[in-house]
Parts: C-alpha cells; sequence; structure tokens
C-alpha cells in the first residue's frame, strides 16, 4: 500500500482497486461528521460490558505491562469500533459469500479450521532461528508501523434480535515518536455489507470518516519499552502476561495478545524477534497448522491457539524464510447472535505490512493532525 498520506486520491484508488478485485463496484469515498462522539460512547459500551473482560487488549491504559497497554493505541485511533476483517488473498472465493470472507486455505487445500495441527515447538524454533539473522532495524527515533485490514463494524440488535455487521477496509500508518506520543493516520473506504457490496445501511459505521490523522499519548510503556525487555523465554512470557492465575486457562491467547502488542506497536529487535517465538515454543497451546498464503499473498506458516473463550481461535503468521512476523486474525467457530454472524467466520485480521524506524522529517506534513 502507499505512504503517500498527502495525497488523499493515491489512498482512495488504492482502496477501489481492492474492491474491485472482490468484483465489487467502487464508488467515492465520503467523509461524515460525528466519529468522534460515536467512539466514546461505544468505548464506554465495550469497557463497560463483562464479555469484554477476557484476557488480551480490551482496556485503555492504566498499568504498564504488555496485556493492557495493547488497547491504547486501539482505542486513540478509534480501532476499538471495530473488530478487523480482511479481503481473500487471489485464488481464494470472493467476498460477496453469505458471511466474512473466506477462510485461510492451506497448501494442501485444507482449510485451517480442517487440520488438527501438530506440536508447534520444532516450527517456532526455526522461526526463531532465521529471525536471529535478520539485519537489525535502522536507528531512526521514530517507530513506524504500517497495516493493511478489514474492519468488522456491527450495530447491537434492538430487543434481542441479531445484530448487523458490516466490514470496513482500512490502511493505517502509525508513527510512534521519541517523546511518547503516537501518530495514527487512517484511511477507510465504503462499508461493504454480507453480501459484499457496498452499503448505503445506516449504523455506527455511517459516522466514520474516510481520513483520520490524530496525534494522542502513547501507552505509559513508554517508546522504548520493547527495547528493555528481557530475552530469557521465561522472563519474557511473565512480561507478556497480566495475571498468571487469570490467565491460567488461556495462557495461549494471553501471549498471543502480548506478542501482537508488542508488532503492532514497535519496531523489533532481531534478538527480541528469536526471544519471542521461542517463548511461544515452549507453550504447549500453540498449533502447527502448514503453509498458505496470507491476505496479502505472502508465503506464510500458520499456527492457531485458543482465543480469549471458546467460540474463537487465534491464528499468527510469519514467513517462513526470514522468521518475520506477517500478521494475525481470528476466527468465530460459534455461531455470533451478537455479531449476527454464523461460524464459521473470520472476525479479525490485521497484515502487518510495515516495520521500520524512520527520521522525524519522514513523517507526513503535520497541519492537518488532531491532538488529544
Amino acid at each position: 500500500m502507499t505512504d503517500e498520506f498527502e495525497d488523499p486520491e493515491l489512498v482512495a484508488d488504492e482502496l477501489r482497486t481492492l474492491l474491485h478485485g472482490l468484483d465489487v463496484v467502487p464508488r467515492d469515498l465520503a467523509e461524515r461528521p460525528g466519529e468522534r462522539e460515536r467512539a466514546e460512547r461505544d468505548l464506554a459500551r465495550i469497557l463497560s460490558d463483562p464479555a469484554q473482560g477476557a484476557p488480551g487488549p480490551r482496556e485503555p491504559r492504566r498499568r504498564v505491562t504488555i496485556g493492557r497497554a495493547v488497547a491504547v493505541l486501539a482505542v486513540a485511533c478509534v480501532l476499538a469500533l471495530a473488530i478487523v476483517v480482511v479481503r481473500p488473498w487471489p485464488g481464494s472465493a470472493p467476498a460477496a459469500a453469505a458471511r466474512t470472507p473466506a477462510m485461510l486455505t492451506l497448501q494442501d487445500g485444507e482449510g485451517v479450521l480442517s487440520v488438527a495441527g501438530t506440536d508447534a515447538a520444532p516450527e517456532l524454533e526455526d522461526l526463531a532461528d532465521r529471525a536471529e539473522q535478520q539485519p537489525a532495524p535502522a536507528s531512526g527515533p521514530v517507530q513506524l508501523i504500517g497495516r493493511s485490514s478489514w474492519l468488522l463494524s456491527t450495530d447491537e440488535g434492538a430487543q434481542g434480535a441479531p445484530g448487523r455487521s458490516v466490514i470496513v477496509p482500512t490502511v493505517s500508518m502509525q508513527y510512534f515518536q521519541p517523546d511518547g506520543t503516537v501518530r495514527a493516520i487512517e484511511r477507510r473506504s465504503r462499508p461493504l455489507g454480507k453480501d459484499g457490496q457496498l452499503t448505503d445501511s445506516i449504523g455506527q459505521w455511517s459516522t466514520t470518516p474516510s481520513r483520520s490523522d490524530e496525534t494522542f499519548d502513547g501507552p505509559l510503556t513508554g517508546p522504548r519499552y520493547a527495547a528493555e525487555l528481557p530475552l530469557a523465554p521465561s522472563a519474557l512470557a511473565r512480561s507478556m502476561i497480566d495475571d498468571e492465575a487469570t490467565c491460567r486457562a488461556t495462557r495461549a491467547y494471553c501471549l498471543f495478545a502480548g506478542f501482537t502488542f508488542l508488532h503492532y506497536n514497535y519496531v523489533l529487535e532481531p534478538s527480541l524477534e528469536a526471544a519471542l517465538w521461542r517463548t511461544l515454543a515452549a507453550e504447549p497451546g500453540f498449533l502447527f497448522l502448514g503453509t498458505t498464503r496470507d491476505r496479502l499473498g505472502r508465503t506464510a506458516v500458520a499456527f492457531s491457539a485458543q482465543g480469549a473463550d471458546p467460540s474463537r481461535k487465534v491464528l499468527l503468521l510469519a514467513d517462513p524464510t526470514t522468521g518475520a512476523f506477517l500478521g494475525s486474525e481470528e476466527v468465530l467457530v460459534r455461531d455470533s447472535r451478537e455479531l449476527g454472524l454464523a461460524a464459521p467466520a473470520v472476525v479479525e485480521f490485521t497484515a502487518l505490512e510495515e516495520s521500520s524506524r524512520v527520521e522525524p522529517s519522514d513523517l507526513p506534513d503535520v497541519s492537518e493532525t488532531t491532538r488529544y
């Protein structure tokens, strides 16, 4: 995806191209008011819902460890309003199916949910060895994270009726600056309905602007947090888990949450990347599924674990040659009346496209950013 954020039409053209690849007729992007007010209302509802209290990135910043700090950047970027979903990779079924985009398919033709999986430790150790051999990132003081995703935005159904969901293509570039602030630039296209077509349906997604540029305080962990983490797997695991007692039944998911938080917010040194893979290798809750292509068409090895509750599974994708982390997704394995979705359904996806250090002069012009 482009990083030319000064020109909205460049990103709009790319989003139209994505939609065209799904046999959807592209239309002009439209910015609508009221997004901030809607974000505050929905965030208050999310944080007051006990169902959202499972281990993982669900709370605003209140402490210095990974698990709860993970929500800070997502909330400030208004990602707390949505669950991520992505377009199918080339050759998969179109998004015009009755549900969300197709499941990932392994190279042997099996779907990720139809494979029992094998012990992940050997493959994770191999990724660690490969990651450790990669060159260190540049020394620029600003940490740039680029992500591509689709957001599943849901309105609750009235009086017990099923929820209504749409998917919103999103591209984001996040700059974690040395003063601890984060600048997040996001582009969104028009939403698609359950039939895969552009929709004018009214809901919380109706007030989501096509572009946002915001600067806000980053997590209390600070910009140097990843650089100061221990590299011994046992010590690193303790840093990644808020509460061992709370995570006892979902330890793999807690490690998944800490692992993705670090990758989606920090530029990691090869030594830490390797240590993270070795930390996961020591956890029996991860399974190796096989080789696939991720949502951007990149060759990937796939790993699975139980989600925050029995209704979901999570996936991690990695480059088998370099050991680089490529992205994650979450799959609904039980029907959800709240979301208005039938299982199996992809309900979260993030593709990591860029992780690099840049100079402050590389940031786009700051005249349009909104500060909080």
